[in-house]
């Protein structure tokens, strides 16, 4: 079977809930991240990695990290020939909550992995419109405004834009951002610096290798969310048109 036919690729969307307790789930997303996200930076020794080293995630820490909260967080997952190709982890939230004014409803993906052989190929475009096409269902109040995600790869960034049809510029205020940070809950960018100077990232103290997407960064056209240093990831959101109305349901 070729990995260029996508026919076959079928996608589910799961509760945190219910990923919590399938172990057999949670072991396959560890050994899709572990096998497939990326390796070690010059400067992991920092946080007790090794350099070169596979950066690796036990199904434990991804249930804490991803499956915090049951009422926000969810699975979005693709299968061909129920093998796991794919999944993203999503977390869905009020953005301000204690400010009114600001009312909207968040969609953050917070771990975006494709298979290497089926890179390229729209899934992980497909992983995140699934993501928005599920929050747009269930939430309808306040609605959902913002659609991004944390991430050091500018191809993670790209399917952001093209699942919700939006352009990731860099914030105009950095109150703003880490207000959308803190509501989230997400354990690992809570108190992190976010950097709004001519960039648009937050420092995770996430020491993987950039090797690679610095230079596709440089290829991309139209990036505008600057060059990441050590232990920085992109923080792209943006915000969704208001008229927009999903348009593809999970299956």
């Amino acid at each position: 079977m070729s990995v260029n036919d996508v026919s076959n690729i079928h996608y589910e969307c799961v509760g945190a809930a219910e990923a919590r307790q399938d172990f057999d789930l949670l072991r396959a997303c560890s050994e899709l991240f572990t096998g497939h996200y990326g390796v070690w930076g010059e400067s992991a020794s920092r946080v007790g990695a090794r350099p070169g080293a596979r950066v690796a995630m036990r199904p434990g820490r991804l249930r804490d990290t991803c499956l915090f909260d049951e009422d926000t967080c969810s699975l979005v997952v693709a299968k061909e020939a129920g093998r796991l190709i794919g999944h993203a982890f999503v977390c869905t939230f009020p953005a301000f909550p204690f400010d009114p004014p600001l009312e909207g409803t968040v969609v953050w993906v917070t771990q975006l992995v494709v298979h290497r052989d089926y890179r390229h190929r729209g899934i992980a475009t497909e992983l995140c419109r699934q993501a928005l096409a599920r929050a747009q269902i269930l939430v309808t109040k306040p609605p959902v405004t913002y659609f991004g995600l944390v991430s050091s790869h500018p191809y993670a960034v790209r399917s952001i834009e093209r699942a919700g049809g939006v352009t990731c510029r860099p914030w105009q205020s950095e109150g703003l951002a880490n207000a959308l940070v803190a509501a989230s809950g997400i354990p690992y960018v809570q108190g992190k610096r976010i950097d709004l100077d001519e960039r648009c990232v937050i420092q995770t103290d996430f020491f993987v290798d950039h090797s690679e997407v610095d230079r596709l960064a440089e290829a991309e056209q139209d990036w505008r969310l600057g060059k990441l240093e050590e232990g920085e990831e992109y923080f792209a959101f943006a915000r969704l048109p208001s008229d927009r109305e999903a348009s593809k349901y999970c299956q």
